[in-house]
């Protein structure tokens, strides 16, 4: 009986979190998420079980389905339960498919220049995640010029990086 009056004093402490994660949907980088989380619930001095039921109530869209098709017993142990949502939504463990998202990335046509850089950084780190950054940095760049929508804007780049070499 203590502990579940030990459970009603902590949530009646956290009734107003000074900071809430945000909103997980599934489309968000898994491990950037949990770290947030993880955070968040540090500030807010959560303990495992508040831990369960606020990421319960901040997974939305595809995440709350998968979460709804868990069993209560994981529901409410922050371990598995994080084990569970990590072996569904943590890519970072599978390299290739990010490989290949890295060769095939083009220029979206409502993307920015620095928004395709970013988001092709972003791929390589993840698709080799043991080389060094000036090794990632140099594939990362050939693939930027490779998925630029104008070939003659690719030649100029090149041609600029060359001359600044």
């Amino acid at each position: 009986m203590a502990e579940n009056g030990d459970e009603v004093q902590q949530v009646a402490k956290t009734k107003r979190p000074i900071v809430m994660p945000d909103v997980f949907t599934g489309e968000e980088e898994w491990t950037d998420w949990l770290f947030q989380f993880e955070s968040c619930s540090s500030l807010n001095d959560w303990n495992d079980g508040l831990k369960c039921k606020f990421i319960i109530v901040r997974l939305k869209g595809t995440a709350g389905k998968v979460l709804s098709d868990l069993d209560d017993d994981t529901k409410k142990d922050w371990t598995k339960l994080k084990a569970e949502l990590t072996a569904r939504f943590d890519t970072t463990t599978r390299p290739d498919l990010y490989k290949s998202e890295l060769m095939g990335r083009r220029k979206k046509p409502s993307e920015t220049y620095l928004e395709m850089g970013n988001s092709i950084r972003t791929l390589a780190r993840k698709a080799y995640p043991s080389l060094s950054n000036n090794v990632r940095d140099e594939l990362a760049k050939d693939q930027f010029l490779r998925g630029l929508d104008k070939t003659e804007l690719a030649l100029k780049v090149r041609h600029a990086n060359s001359e600044n070499a």
